[in-house]
């Protein structure tokens, strides 16, 4: 995606008088499409769905003394 700073520069460089805002219109549909995609992608990763993407924490081993096993570190 292109910045808005990027797009002031380059009006600014070409010098469209009177037209600044027609580079942000074009590019504000193709942002808002962007933004859906990823809100999308990230409620699907949170449900099993896309759930399979993401790494899971394994279960906790035993130790040698039927306790949790502290030498393996488990996050989660």
């Amino acid at each position: 995606m292109v910045s808005p700073q990027n797009l002031t520069a380059a009006c600014a460089a070409v010098g469209p008088a009177g037209r600044e805002g027609a580079p942000p219109r074009k590019v504000l549909p193709w942002g808002l499409g962007l933004l859906l995609v990823m809100c999308l992608v990230t409620v699907g990763q949170s449900t099993a769905a896309l759930g399979w993407v993401l790494p899971r924490a394994s279960a906790p081993s035993e130790g040698p003394f039927g306790g949790p096993d502290r030498s393996v570190t488990t996050y989660g």
